[in-house]
């Protein structure tokens, strides 16, 4: 376990679903929230830490036209009608310009060259997950090739018979493997940072759950991300002196709570934790 001496880094999580903001629960239960685009300048006006992206349809496109259909008609979507983005390539080059924090994408990343696409585009780091899992080599390669700084192994999580089990492909297929085994095989391998998902505690409001986590960093020494469950500020404090993880992270709260991001650091500061404003 590395000693945390850093500011304490909270990190909005935006999950899309076939070009679309939403909401999930325990990794099966989607609601639509909003455009993507107009994500980034909100959290730009906020001056939120980071930004992580996952693409949990996982299929590469990005249909701006579609999703204007689905949520309707925005102030963001004349901004965005030149240029539209048709692949996720394009869709984190426009992005980058828009992100003025660091910028985490991550969903479906099979091969070197989709990360280095994705990196060429803008990306600061990319999340990967079950084709590290099914492929181990790709760590290794990825860290080799771009530095181990820019890759995030994303670990999904649920409680079962054998202790806290990795999940992949959605969380929809377990792996028979415990979560800490993995963190641990993955920083070896390269990994320059974790970002773990409580699948159980996903949308539930419940709050983080520690036993899920402090396995894992007990057991590794980079950075870990830690993310499911929370519903009110309480449970950033409360998850930060029960865990002490580098980075706070959550997707769901930040949609319903204007200026969240500074609502959190404030209750964080009021509660002695080290955080940027």
């Amino acid at each position: 376990m590395i000693k945390n001496n850093l500011k304490v880094r909270v990190i909005p999580v935006i999950l899309l679903h076939q070009g679309i903001v939403v909401r999930s629960r325990n990794f099966n239960f989607y609601q639509v929230v909003g455009n993507p685009f107009a994500q980034v300048e909100r959290y730009n006006s906020w001056n939120v830490d980071e930004l992580i992206y996952l693409d949990i349809s996982r299929t590469g496109k990005i249909d701006i036209d579609e999703t204007s259909k689905v949520i309707g008609s925005t102030s963001a979507k004349k901004r965005y009608i030149n240029g539209q983005p048709k692949d996720i390539y394009e869709f984190v080059e426009f992005l980058s310009t828009k992100c003025f924090m660091p910028l985490t994408y991550g969903g479906g990343i099979k091969d070197i060259d989709q990360i280095h696409k994705l990196l060429n585009s803008g990306a600061d780091k990319v999340a990967i997950n079950t084709n590290a899992f099914n492929n181990r080599n790709l760590i290794v390669e990825a860290a080799t090739q771009f530095g181990s700084q820019c890759i995030v192994v994303s670990i999904d999580c649920k409680k079962t018979d054998i202790g806290n089990e990795v999940f992949i492909e959605g969380g929809s297929t377990p792996t028979g493997v415990k979560a800490e085994d993995w963190a641990k095989e993955a920083e070896r391998l390269g990994a320059g940072e974790l970002l773990i998902n409580s699948i159980d505690r996903d949308g539930t409001g419940a709050g983080f759950d520690a036993s899920v986590y402090l396995p894992i960093i007990d057991n590794v020494s980079i950075p870990v991300i830690i993310c499911g469950g929370v519903g009110v500020l309480q449970h950033f404090s409360k998850g930060y002196f029960e865990i002490h993880p580098h980075a706070l992270a959550a997707a769901n709260i930040f949609h319903f709570i204007e200026h969240s991001d500074h609502q959190i650091k404030k209750h964080l500061s009021h509660n002695n934790v080290n955080v940027r404003f």
